[in-house]
């Protein structure tokens, strides 16, 4: 693949499966179309997923630009990570999109199920150790001058302190839901994050996005670098945090303080995932899918009565 383009003067997206396929056709006649392939449709582009490519298509200028950024971030990570990230093949020259290759393995949610919750304890452990070394690896591959000259700044979401505020007060669902986002929310604010804990993130480190093995529970892949920033070191582990058992999160915690020999502030890990949890209540309020938003006001209600995770006071070095 050649240098990175400029984003598109973006031309009329195709939005049918057909169309998306076919663009693909006219410039990358060698990839083999005629497997069956998947459509996704994503909040800022479209997928069509082919046996070992993804082709994206962004929906605006905004979406073309920082699918660009993202290219040439995952150019510069080739090679740097044990588990596979996609690989850039092509960039449209006609249509707005790109071509990455697809990344082996299986998602760890696939369609509202967990599979990896029925893995032996020890593919489990294997899965999550595995996930502290991506994370270090992540932030040994690039400095933080290096990530900046490539477009990354501060992370955009979760939100910040005061936007979470007045997008939450008085939209929760009960007075413990809005102790709790108070709460939070006054931790967050006098949150300090010294310039050498600052590292590059993935920093959308959900289910999703993270394949293995469903036979041996190997971390295969990490994919959706788009949100990728600089930030706390801890934050990538937001959502490692309740959404996985404390002992998985303690593995992978363990394997990234060997390789990096840095210590991680479980309080603080603890703090970033209340405020992920109250960041996607706060999304979902702008786009309501009732069963989403209803789910999602489910975990900060848990989050709330849960007495061990109550304080969240990001104690250092615990």
């Amino acid at each position: 693949m050649g240098a990175i383009p400029t984003p598109w003067s973006l031309v009329a997206t195709p939005v049918t499966l057909e169309r998306l396929v076919e663009a693909v056709r006219v410039e990358c006649p060698d990839l083999g179309l005629g497997t069956r392939l998947g459509l996704i449709e994503g909040f800022e582009k479209w997928i069509a997923v082919g046996d070992s490519w993804v082709a994206r298509f962004p929906k605006s200028k905004e979406a073309a630009a920082a699918m660009a950024r993202e290219r040439e971030l995952l150019s510069r990570l080739a090679g740097r990570t044990t588990a596979a990230i996609p690989r850039p093949l092509h960039v449209g020259r006609q249509v707005a999109f790109d071509i990455c290759t697809k990344v082996p393995g299986t998602s760890l949610w696939d369609e509202g199920r967990e599979p990896w919750r029925m893995w032996p304890a020890t593919w489990q452990a294997r899965c999550a150790e595995e996930f502290g070394a991506f994370v270090a690896e992540l932030q040994a591959a690039l400095t933080i001058k290096d990530a900046r000259a490539l477009g990354c700044g501060p992370p955009a979401f979760p939100y910040p302190p005061s936007e979470l505020g007045s997008r939450l007060s008085g939209r929760l669902a009960d007075a413990e839901s809005e102790r709790f986002l108070a709460r939070t929310l006054g931790e967050y604010e006098v949150l300090s994050v010294a310039p050498d804990e600052l590292a590059l993130l993935h920093n959308d480190l959900i289910p999703h996005n993270c394949l293995a093995d469903p036979h041996t529970g190997a971390l295969t892949g990490i994919v959706d670098f788009g949100d990728a920033c600089i930030g706390d070191r801890n934050r990538d582990f937001q959502y490692f945090e309740g959404l996985f058992e404390p002992q998985l999160l303690e593995a992978a915690i363990r394997r990234y303080e060997t390789i990096t020999r840095r210590s991680l502030s479980r309080g603080r890990i603890a703090l970033y995932h209340a405020v992920a949890m109250l960041s996607h209540v706060a999304f979902a309020f702008e786009d309501p899918v009732a069963r989403q938003l209803e789910m999602k006001l489910g975990w900060i209600r848990l989050l709330a009565s849960d007495p061990n995770r109550r304080d969240t006071t990001p104690h250092h070095g615990t």
